[in-house]
């Protein structure tokens, strides 16, 4: 009898530990195999004949919108094209048009970066271009996206538990010396 008194409290606490670990607030462990979610802001992309021409739409905090469009050789990628015309419509959240906008590409590149002031975060936007320098014709290649949010990215200070430990910085060993 006092040998299963003494074991009591040892059962005791073995049986309240399955329950104790499952209380945790340890997230689940994912599987290697899983992949990650990415939430993050894609480029819309869009094909005609062998050009392909792709779309990033970011708003800024001061309501300034970078559209920044990119071109191609679908079947070379060593090819790059030649963006020469641009028409970037605006649509609403009820897909009614807003603007309509007619440039000629700054930068005469595979590469060009507008700046537009009259959209806002979710619209939608189709740009169509004309694309030089993939094949003997010019290809007019449409894109449709979603204006996104860019990042707000702020430099902070590191936290008080993230320092080094004292005595193990470059200051603490000149100071030893």
């Amino acid at each position: 009898m006092s040998r299963v008194l003494r074991l009591l409290p040892y059962v005791v606490i073995l049986s309240t530990l399955p329950p104790a670990l499952a209380q945790s607030n340890l997230p689940p462990p994912v599987d290697n195999s899983v992949k990650y979610r990415d939430n993050g802001a894609h480029s819309a992309t869009g094909r005609s004949g062998n050009a392909t021409l792709s779309a990033l739409a970011l708003i800024a905090s001061n309501s300034v919108t970078d559209l920044y469009l990119a071109a191609s050789s679908v079947t070379d990628a060593t090819k790059v094209g030649v963006i020469s015309k641009v028409q970037v419509k605006g649509f609403d959240l009820g897909n009614h048009l807003i603007f309509t906008t007619n440039v000629v590409a700054p930068s005469g590149g595979s590469l060009t970066h507008l700046s537009l002031t009259n959209l806002a975060a979710h619209f939608s936007i189709q740009v169509q271009a004309n694309v030089d320098g993939i094949d003997k014709r010019t290809d007019v290649v449409t894109v449709t996206s979603v204006v996104e949010r860019r990042p707000f990215l702020q430099p902070q200070r590191p936290r008080r538990g993230l320092r080094e430990p004292p005595g193990d910085g470059p200051r603490d060993r000149d100071r030893a010396q």
